[in-house]
């Protein structure tokens, strides 16, 4: 496999991740207050058109991810999407106005980080 085309192929996982929780967030958020039983909640909910794009999304998700495991160490690969995704949904949602930039976050974003960095790291030969 092409040494670009793994590393893009997380990339792609992040995006697609950090893209399908915030479909499923929006999804949940469709107001629904006129139905009463849960079948119809549950309905609601299926039928949404954000359930879809977030369900399309982790397809994409788990098919890069997939293939990228093949050449790349699990446990990098792993840690990469997930903290990635993390940061990512959280600077989207500075963006748009659903979550405060605190000096909290971006601490624990930048320790994140480091952890990556430190897990990723190969020894010296």
């Amino acid at each position: 496999m092409n040494q670009y085309f793994a590393p893009g192929l997380l990339a792609l996982a992040v995006i697609s991740n950090a893209l399908a929780n915030l479909a499923f967030k929006k999804d949940m958020q469709i107001e629904d207050s006129d139905v009463t039983s849960i079948a119809s909640k549950i309905g609601n909910v299926l039928f949404g058109p954000w359930f879809w794009v977030g369900l399309i999304l982790s397809v994409i998700l788990l098919s890069s991810y997939l293939i990228a495991i093949r050449s790349l160490p699990l446990s990098a690969s792993y840690a990469i999407v997930t903290s990635s995704s993390m940061a990512l949904m959280f600077i989207i949602g500075v963006m748009v106005g659903t979550e405060s930039m605190r000096l909290s976050a971006v601490l624990g974003m930048v320790c994140i980080a480091l952890g990556v960095v430190f897990l990723t790291m190969r020894p010296f030969e």
